[in-house]
């Protein structure tokens, strides 16, 4: 039945399409205000990026007045009751477990480590509480997102670009910040993985636009001849390939890889031309390979420092979460892992590798540390209300190829954040939350339009 048509009252669950991740509003100057918030949305989530992700002091505050901007400005167009309505049961976990990081000092005098540096890491944490609630209004109201991420990818590609010129020796940059660390692309973003995971979330973005727009072409090579977007598109796949591998970041490479397949998966089940798109998935691969020949140095130390990165990792996450059951209730508060980690080195030997070590390299123990068991727990429950309209979504029908980018790309980063640091970096943090945001908008039934709800 088409939208606008039923019953008083009914409502219609739309499809994660092309239609609706790329809907245009109507009107010259709701035209104009869409593709403001395009741009601005898109400047304000890769910004942080070109300065070291935000993962500092001062980052954080910027990246807060960022998101607030951007907030402030989609909120300047009316918000229906119906929004808050379900956005209650999201957004009130989180509100809760604001409140429990807020009333610990009190109930809890010196469980914080480190009181002084508690504001930038609250103040973070509200930048990606903002990046959430801006990509659901964005999902909810059906903005193009798939222009604003185009856009965002336009962005990206040039960190992406001037981080691996600037790393290789080719371009003397304006930024005097290294560009590698032991051996490994650190790029603009500062950190190798977080530049590995940026590359990686860019890769998986592009090739579902390059194999949406190549699906239904009968003749996918001319495509790519008359259509220099597309040519650009793969170009960018082929970028990110590169900055991964420089990066030598060997988790964020092995996910992508299986997220790619899934994406291909997903692009062959929907049909079109099956042998255009394996044919020029087989080039990029190629073209992959012959960069990993080119690094074969990185990459090959990297693979062979894998047992040891495992075994550190594991006696990391043993000691973290011996001290969180120490303090299960109220954690060591925002901004106390650094002096946790100090208190927690057993001998010099570790003391030397570890003490500059700023983050557990796990979004649970993380959370776990800062506030303790309720403050995890509450946004796990902000978590799930977002995830089950989501996945619900797409299991109930076929979704465009830029919608699974989508997904896949925040699947990317949580198990990315389940590892590593980039759930602990406001760069990264807000965009995974304005993706989640987006998911559950564009999930979200919607009333049918033209009809009055009693």
């Amino acid at each position: 039945m088409p939208l606008g048509m039923g019953s008083p009252g009914r409502t219609h669950r739309p499809v994660l399409s092309a239609d609706r991740l790329g809907a245009v509003p109507e009107g010259p100057f709701a035209k104009i205000r869409g593709l403001i918030e395009i741009v601005a949305g898109a400047l304000a989530l890769s910004c942080g990026f070109f300065f070291a992700s935000f993962d500092s002091m001062e980052g954080r505050a910027m990246a807060c007045l960022v998101m607030g901007l951007y907030l402030l400005l989609l909120l300047f167009r009316p918000v229906p009751l119906t929004f808050w309505r379900a956005f209650l049961p999201v957004i009130g976990p989180v509100l809760l477990a604001m409140a429990w990081i807020a009333l610990a000092p009190l109930l809890a005098p010196g469980a914080w480590l480190a009181p002084d540096m508690a504001t930038g890491n609250i103040v973070g944490f509200h930048a990606a509480v903002m990046a959430l609630l801006a990509g659901a209004l964005i999902g909810y109201r059906h903005v193009p997102v798939v222009r604003l991420i185009d856009i965002w990818l336009i962005i990206v590609a040039l960190q992406l670009g001037l981080s691996l010129l600037m790393g290789t020796g080719v371009l003397a940059g304006p930024f005097d910040v290294p560009m590698f660390r032991n051996g490994r692309l650190t790029g603009l973003a500062s950190n190798a993985n977080i530049q590995a995971v940026l590359a990686g979330i860019a890769l998986l973005l592009t090739a579902a636009r390059v194999a949406a727009r190549l699906r239904h072409q009968r003749q996918p090579w001319r495509a790519l001849v008359r259509n220099p977007g597309i040519a650009a598109q793969l170009g960018l796949v082929i970028l990110c390939l590169a900055v991964m591998l420089y990066a030598g970041s060997r988790f964020p490479l092995f996910v992508a890889g299986l997220l790619l397949a899934v994406l291909g998966a997903r692009a062959l089940a929907r049909g079109g031309t099956r042998g255009g798109l394996l044919r020029i998935a087989l080039i990029t691969g190629l073209v992959g390979v012959i960069s990993l020949a080119g690094m074969a140095d990185v990459v090959v130390r990297r693979l062979g420092e894998l047992d040891v990165g495992a075994a550190v990792r594991t006696e990391m996450w043993s000691r973290y979460l011996a001290a969180a059951w120490r303090s299960p209730w109220f954690g060591y508060g925002p901004g106390g892992f650094p002096t946790l980690n100090s208190m927690l080195l057993p001998d010099p030997l570790v003391a030397e590798a570890a003490w500059t070590v700023n983050s557990p390299h796990n979004i649970l123990l993380q959370l776990l540390l800062k506030g303790g068991l309720p403050y995890l727990l509450f946004l796990l429950a902000a978590a799930a209300m977002v995830a089950v309209p989501v996945v619900r979504h797409f299991s109930g029908g076929r979704r465009s190829l830029e919608a699974w980018g989508i997904a896949l790309a925040l699947v990317f980063l949580f198990a990315n954040g389940m590892i590593d640091i980039c759930l602990d970096v406001p760069a990264t943090t807000c965009f995974a939350m304005f993706l989640a945001g987006v998911l559950w908008g564009t999930a979200r039934p919607v009333p049918v339009v033209g009809v009055s709800k009693p």
